[in-house]
């Protein structure tokens, strides 16, 4: 069994994010993804991945009984189910063949002030931009991309998602300079809030950045079938 780390709390229940919100996010999610955008599913929303490992995905603002259902329905791998609520929540509610991954945190940062911070002697930004979204990486001294990040707005609200620095490059102030230059990025398309959901290491670095938590997001999905 997978033990789960407690938290703060975030909220009267700790359970639940505002719908309006995590719509936007996973519309963001989804435009940055190159996925279809997503759909209603009752007190949801459903996004067509189409990826080997996961063609759909469902996203849920707080348990529901549509979550629950679809959690006794489902039974072959390549679905995935993420809700707003914290995993010792959701490990009670969904059957035992559902795998919990290690739980993150959905976020937001009010008035984005964007602030220059440089980054360690030997490694510089770039940034490419289609379609609305900035992709901005950090390369080392010898050209490798060592840290990437991507960031589009909706409806004034930035969303940002698959931010990483590989291990060898961390403590260093790159995650700081990144964020900070993707806050350029979406500044400048009228942002005036950021959205995110934050992995348990990365949930620091915001926290100290100024985003507060909204409710912790927990991710499961049927493992396939070994060889």
């Amino acid at each position: 069994m997978v033990a789960y780390a407690r938290h703060e709390r975030y909220g009267p229940d700790m359970a639940g994010a505002p719908p309006h919100l995590v719509e936007t996010w996973v519309s963001g999610w989804a435009r940055i993804r190159g996925t279809p955008p997503p759909e209603r599913h009752r007190d949801g929303f459903r996004i067509e991945v189409g990826a080997p490992d996961q063609r759909t995905r469902y996203v849920f603002p707080a348990v529901s009984a549509t979550l629950t259902r679809l959690a006794e329905d489902i039974r072959l791998p390549g679905i995935c189910l993420k809700v707003c609520a914290p995993p010792e929540t959701v490990r009670v509610l969904v059957p035992r063949r559902w795998r919990l991954d290690p739980p993150g945190t959905f976020m937001q940062r009010d008035d984005i002030a964007p602030e220059a911070i440089p980054l360690p002697d030997g490694y510089r930004l770039e940034r490419e931009t289609a379609e609305g979204i900035d992709s901005i990486c950090v390369l080392a001294a010898d050209d490798s991309v060592i840290a990437t990040g991507h960031v589009v707005v909706i409806d004034r609200a930035a969303i940002y998602d698959r931010i990483a620095t590989h291990e060898d490059h961390r403590r260093l102030g790159i995650g700081r300079a990144l964020v900070a230059a993707l806050d350029h990025a979406a500044v400048a398309r009228g942002a005036r809030r950021g959205l995110l959901v934050a992995t348990e290491p990365g949930r620091a670095l915001y926290t100290a950045l100024g985003w507060k938590p909204l409710a912790q997001y927990t991710s499961m999905a049927i493992a396939p079938p070994r060889p």
